[in-house]
């Protein structure tokens, strides 16, 4: 364990004292695998991280670096990154329950462990005791894995046997279907939430779920799988195929698949996390700007749709749709006409010389 303390604590403390200047390239992929991690930065140098135990789990959550062993003698480790610190919670294994595939840390007091074998979630307290069951419909296939995320104080899980996701209450434990994906063409595997956005993967594609609107499909693989990895971060996507041995980052709003490195064995290829999301805040700019942010009105739209803050200097807005056409360019324009564009969900790209500007989702009536 002395060598994954040190290297991650060296990391995060070297990514902090540049973080005005932070580039793309001091992202680092936290990759998980079966009896080794390894660190991958995004001009794809491989740091191997010997753990020692078969079949982990990771992830990040504030400060703590958290690990399941699972099996006999089920734990989690928690590893603080900056006192590096090990904190054990053992995991009553007693009874009939004796397996969990991963876990989600739901708060400072609670984390939640999902069986892929009984299709069944457990509440545990900070101590390892258990709080609460909750069932799932099983699978009409055995041994598909869980996956979790938190919004709104429910746990939305998915399970990658079938095409629904669904959601417990954090205050009751009562379950209920958050989605049906039935139209989806696979089963649904890893989901991730950011700012409020849901997204899923299937075996060779990764879709944004809109509210109140069919899936959309913002990477696809043709046929490479399995999606084993996925995280997301603004409006970058990073992921891996175990199956086709590759690590990818996509950036919207074509997101276009960009290969990292193809040099991890299949079985090294289990979970992907980005250890150091600070480094997404000034991708690629030698600049010491910060990221800035703009509102639009109306959203939904149906015939214009204007920008609501004040710009300074010169810039340009461009409307694109999901597959990476761009539908629209307007120079120094708060308001831009989308009578033409057909219904659907959109992205809004906002460019200038003074300012990095955060990408905003459209959705036209």
């Amino acid at each position: 364990m002395k060598t994954l303390k040190f290297t991650v604590l060296s990391i995060l403390m070297c990514l902090m004292t540049s973080s005005t200047m932070a580039q793309f390239d001091s992202c680092q992929l936290l990759i998980g695998g079966n009896v080794s991690d390894h660190l991958v930065s995004m001009d794809g140098v491989i740091e191997e991280i010997n753990i020692d135990s078969p079949y982990i789990y990771n992830e990040v959550n504030g400060n703590f670096l958290y690990y399941l062993h699972f099996y006999d003698n089920a734990k989690i480790e928690r590893h603080d990154l900056t006192t590096q610190e090990i904190t054990t919670i053992d995991i009553d294994t007693t009874g009939e329950i004796d397996y969990y595939i991963s876990f989600k840390i739901i708060d400072d007091t609670r984390i939640a462990l999902l069986d892929n074998r009984k299709d069944e979630v457990y509440i545990i307290d900070m101590e390892g005791n258990f709080l609460a069951t909750i069932e799932l419909p099983n699978s009409t296939t055995s041994w598909q894995n869980l996956y979790a995320a938190i919004l709104d104080n429910e746990l939305i899980v998915s399970e990658n046997g079938v095409k629904e996701l669904y959601a417990i209450d954090l205050n009751t434990y009562e379950r209920r279907l958050y989605a049906d994906l039935s139209s989806l063409t696979d089963f649904v595997g890893f989901i991730k939430i950011f700012s409020d956005s849901v997204y899923v993967s299937t075996r060779s594609s990764i879709y944004l779920l809109p509210e109140d609107s069919d899936p959309v499909e913002l990477v696809n693989l043709n046929g490479e799988n399995n999606i084993s990895g996925l995280d997301v971060r603004g409006e970058y996507l990073f992921f891996q195929t175990n199956f086709g041995g590759n690590i990818y980052y996509a950036k919207a709003p074509d997101y276009t698949p960009v290969l990292i490195t193809s040099e991890l064995q299949q079985f090294d290829l289990r979970y992907l996390t980005l250890l150091t999301p600070d480094c997404i805040e000034a991708i690629s700019s030698t600049k010491e700007v910060a990221i800035q942010e703009f509102a639009i009105f109306p959203n939904p739209a149906t015939d214009q749709v204007c920008i609501t803050d004040d710009l300074p200097g010169d810039f340009t807005v461009k409307i694109f749709a999901t597959n990476g056409k761009l539908e629209k360019t307007s120079k120094n324009s708060k308001c831009t006409n989308i009578e033409d564009l057909s219904k659907g969900l959109y992205l809004i790209e906002v460019t200038s010389e003074d300012a990095i500007y955060q990408s905003q989702k459209l959705v036209i009536e």
